[in-house]
């Protein structure tokens, strides 16, 4: 069987095709033999990489993660260079992982079903259901989202824009839970297109930086 030669290792080509597959056929219905198969690789050499097709989901949504962060770490620096209000740019950052989980999701093969409002109906979920080993992996790089979107709130309360006194980690979380309800698996269930959505997150990020600012006015 011929190397993919497009890739450095395998680790690389598996994760690629396997988004790929998930992406044509759903989670549920693609196997690691179909993975094999794509990658020009032995299933061994899967198995090598990869103790199971939920590991290399996890690789899959960590892929997603890392660029994620990356944007967002970009946007953050460049407000340094820019010298600008901080707020806005927690809003931009909040919205470039909103809009890039929100791609990723409508890339899926039942995508489009659910912008068109058909729902799922009998089909297989379009991603495997959470579970506890999966979020541990996962974990890091969520926690280095909220570093970054802290670190901006920190340097908002010392820019003036909001309390100096404020519990930036806090006020992390109270947006991440403001913000929920626009992350699988909710997203799943309110049919939107992309403009739409991200009109909807952009008033909600609005909404809640609002309540930080007159929170710290009280």
């Amino acid at each position: 069987m011929g190397r993919n030669k497009k890739y450095e290792n395998s680790h690389d080509v598996i994760v690629e095709v396997a988004e790929r597959l998930f992406s044509q056929y759903g989670y549920e219905r693609t196997t690691v033999d179909d993975i094999a198969k794509e990658a020009l690789l032995g299933k061994a050499s899967v198995y090598k990489e990869f103790q199971s097709k939920d590991d290399i989901w996890v690789a899959v949504v960590i892929r997603h993660a890392q660029a994620t962060n990356v944007e967002m770490s970009r946007l953050a620096t460049l407000a340094d260079t820019k010298k600008t209000k901080i707020l806005p740019v927690v809003a931009d950052v909040l919205m470039v992982q909103l809009l890039r989980i929100f791609d990723h999701v409508m890339q899926h093969v039942h995508g489009s079903q659910i912008v068109a409002g058909q729902g799922l109906g009998t089909l297989p979920p379009p991603i495997p259901p959470p579970n506890p080993k999966t979020m541990q992996k996962i974990l890091p790089y969520m926690q280095e989202a909220d570093r970054i979107i802290t670190g901006l709130l920190k340097k908002a309360a010392e820019n003036g824009e909001i309390p100096l006194s404020s519990d930036c980690e806090q006020l992390t979380m109270f947006l991440r839970r403001g913000l929920a309800g626009y992350l699988p698996p909710h997203i799943m269930h309110f049919p939107k297109s992309r403009e739409l959505f991200e009109a909807e997150a952009r008033q909600m990020i609005d909404i809640l930086l609002t309540g930080i600012k007159e929170q710290g006015a009280e």
